[in-house]
């Protein structure tokens, strides 16, 4: 998903995935008068974040997705599940002022402008800090979650300054820069094992369904200690941090070279039950070129790192093209046979114009200009990549494998504060400048009306 904001009223979201393969326009009713700042995805539902401090929720309301128990009024889709066509206000934040907000698969995360957090949504793995459930509702399968926000103990008196959701994951940053880690514990997505690699796994409750570690508690990430970290990144199994310096760590799961790390280091590390390796410990990555990162950005299998010139680099997985790179002599073959860059190479084109922000999903990956242009490379597959794009080369049937510029509407010039993917990305929404007019027939996908 992406969101883009402009200062205004909300004129326009297109939409791109899913149903539909070409950009195209709606108004989604309830949110026109509103100026928006940030647009966040889960898996089937969504949340708007207004200038004004207030969330707005809509899609699969299910399991406490939307923050508000589902009523026996809202229609349901072919499984006969509840959702909510329209947005909704979403409330019980306790009067505070929310200033950004993150999505998992099944569960979110809001920040207060006092630097308090708080989450909602499915509760397994320890997602959303309480180590008490008992209380809970449960899904269909018996998995517990919360219907409305509560508050996420452990911080202490810190104040989070910035959040991240992984889909059983969260990484929080204090204004001192420290890192705080919650959720699934195992192969490393944590960080949180000490000098020796010891993770202190055993010490942690389970969870019953996949008999896996969780930590429900806010845990300081010692590794980072001596950093000052101002920026992370949750993939779905690894993650990445950068500090004020430009250096950027990782951790996590390692498998097609997501982190970044050349061969020798991957054989030192231990290994998951199915052999792959993963970095238990936080560690620096010193195999970039002399160049000062300033923002990254984790999909499922792969990286971005954006450096102060404008440089996007990557690594990982290089199926159907998530990495944008057209020298694919540097490519490698993972032990599945699959081409994986395990070293970050910068990727070239976007007409000389400098990047000033990236993102990633499972699937795909999108970057903005200085300019306000988007370019999108990856799988193109159910309309996950606009088909109507200029400059594309090289475009073979399943995936674009460079950059391509993202035809979006004359004069649309998006601001870089809210592009934003999910690692599923089901629909792209872009909010701009521009006003079109667009049928009310048109009107009728999943969350717009």
């Amino acid at each position: 998903m992406i969101a883009l904001q402009h200062a205004g009223t909300v004129d326009e979201v297109y939409t791109v995935g899913n149903t539909r393969s070409l950009p195209r326009v709606f108004d989604i009713e309830g949110l026109q008068q509103q100026t928006l700042s940030q647009v966040a995805c889960g898996e089937d539902f969504s949340l708007a974040l207004t200038d004004a401090g207030e969330v707005y929720a809509w899609g699969d309301a299910n399991y406490g997705k939307l923050a508000a128990p589902a009523s026996a009024d809202m229609p349901t889709d072919d499984d006969n599940l509840p959702y909510q066509p329209l947005p909704v206000l979403v409330r019980g934040f306790g009067g505070c002022r929310l200033v950004q907000l993150a999505c998992g698969s099944n569960h979110s995360l809001a920040l207060t402008e006092g630097g308090r957090v708080w989450a909602w949504g499915g509760a397994i793995f320890g997602r959303l800090g309480p180590s008490d459930l008992s209380a809970m509702p449960l899904d269909e399968d018996g998995d517990p979650f919360q219907p409305t926000p509560v508050l996420v103990d452990g911080l202490g008196h810190e104040r989070v300054a910035m959040i991240s959701c992984g889909n059983i994951h969260n990484l929080a940053v204090t204004q001192s820069g420290r890192v705080y880690a919650w959720g699934g514990a195992h192969y490393g997505l944590l960080g949180i094992a000490d000098e020796d690699g010891d993770e202190r796994l055993s010490a942690l409750p389970v969870d019953e369904g996949s008999g896996q570690p969780f930590q429900p508690r806010p845990t300081l990430l010692d590794a980072l200690k001596d950093q000052r970290v101002v920026q992370v990144a949750c993939g779905s199994a690894h993650n990445l941090a950068v500090t004020e310096e430009g250096h950027v760590w990782g951790w996590g799961g390692a498998k097609y070279g997501r982190l970044g790390l050349a061969k020798p280091w991957l054989a030192k590390m231990p290994t998951d039950e199915d052999g792959d390796p993963y970095q238990p410990r936080p560690i620096r990555l010193d195999t970039f070129p002399s160049t000062t990162i300033v923002q990254v950005a984790c999909g499922e299998w792969h990286s971005l790192c954006l450096s102060d010139d404008g440089a996007i680099y990557a690594f990982g997985s290089a199926v159907r093209g998530r990495l944008g790179l057209a020298n694919t002599a540097s490519f490698k073959k993972n032990d599945d046979g699959e081409p994986c860059v395990l070293l970050p190479e910068r990727i070239v084109g976007f007409e000389g114009k400098k990047v000033v922000l990236v993102s990633a999903s499972a699937y795909f990956s999108l970057a903005l200009t200085e300019g306000g242009d988007v370019w999108a490379w990856g799988q193109t597959a159910a309309g996950w990549l606009s088909v109507s794009c200029t400059n594309v080369v090289g475009t073979v049937p399943d995936h674009q494998p460079i950059p391509a510029h993202l035809n979006l509407a004359p004069r649309t010039h998006v601001m870089p504060a809210a592009l934003r993917l999910t690692q599923d990305a089901p629909l792209l929404v872009i909010v701009s400048k521009e006003k079109w007019q667009t049928p009310a027939a048109e009107l009728g996908l999943r969350g717009l009306g």
